[in-house]
């Protein structure tokens, strides 16, 4: 997850994520965690967003996939700009 810079230091962040597989608009939930991050510095520096999820999962090749991000903050300084799924074949 890339963010742009904090609105706030020493301030934390609740954030959701949720992957969910199928067509548009009738996606299927098949991970959802929660999380938080501080931003902790006077700056306003916060470290990257990397989350790993607890447990894999195997999803079937050419599924189409959908992620989403949910944060307490409300702001509009703090937004998600970016989010990478890395994967591992099996």
């Amino acid at each position: 997850m890339y963010h742009t810079p904090v609105a706030a230091a020493d301030v934390s962040y609740e954030v959701l994520f949720q992957l969910a597989t199928g067509a548009a608009a009738a996606e299927v939930l098949a991970l959802e965690f929660a999380g938080v991050f501080r931003a902790d510095t006077a700056v306003g520096f916060v470290p990257e967003g990397r989350v790993t999820f607890p447990e894999p999962r195997e999803i079937a090749a050419n599924t189409r996939l959908s992620f989403r991000i949910a944060q307490s903050l409300a702001t509009t300084v703090n937004t998600i700009t970016g989010f990478k799924l890395l994967y591992q074949r099996v």
